[in-house]
């Protein structure tokens, strides 16, 4: 019979979840998802791999929970620091920046949503994109003052891919904080130079 590690059942069962969960977002974003091995997750997580299954039936679903679990509240947050009066525009030099910064200090989790997560299949990949509906919404608001005619889905799907892209780009150097500034400032002038 395992052993229970926490006072009850059930505090056991959100204390060995969220092990699992460390343990995948550590290997994840180091490994990439086709590196990255079930038992390896449970062998980190201090479990055995018949365990890890009592939580999550595969790899993908593994992945996915993690990125459900622990991506949603912070583009949430960091559009709650942006300015709120400031025209579309302005909104989204500071989206573009707070992303970055995000970046910075959530390497690991950037990883696995950029890198490791352009490994999954395509309706995974899709969930795990949904992930990130609060950041997207946002750069479907401004798209709507900033098309001038064009469609704003497809505007707002071109932002996203310039700022994922760069993302991306500053994940795979060597100095990500270097990157991560210089970055978004050429893509934001970029996107200046398309106003003129």
């Amino acid at each position: 019979m395992p052993r229970i590690r926490a006072a009850t059942l059930a505090d056991h069962k959100v204390q060995t979840r969220r092990e699992i969960l460390d343990s995948g977002l550590r290997l994840f974003s180091k490994l990439g998802f086709g590196g990255t091995k079930l038992t390896d997750v449970a062998a980190t997580a201090g479990l055995g791999r018949t365990t890890l299954y009592e939580y999550y039936q595969n790899k993908v679903e593994l992945f996915l929970g993690l990125v459900e679990d622990r991506v949603p509240p912070l583009p949430a947050t960091m559009l709650s620091a942006l300015p709120a009066d400031v025209p579309p525009l302005t909104r989204l030099e500071a989206m573009v920046r707070g992303c970055f910064e995000l970046v910075v200090t959530e390497q690991d989790l950037a990883r696995l949503v950029f890198v490791a997560g352009r490994e999954l299949p395509l309706q995974a990949r899709l969930r795990l994109w949904r992930t990130l509906s609060t950041a997207y919404d946002e750069l479907m608001r401004i798209s709507h003052h900033i098309a001038e005619g064009a469609d704003a889905t497809l505007v707002a799907r071109a932002l996203a891919d310039l700022i994922g892209g760069g993302i991306e780009q500053a994940l795979i150097g060597r100095d990500l904080p270097a990157a991560a500034a210089r970055i978004p400032e050429i893509r934001l002038r970029f996107l200046a130079s398309l106003q003129t």
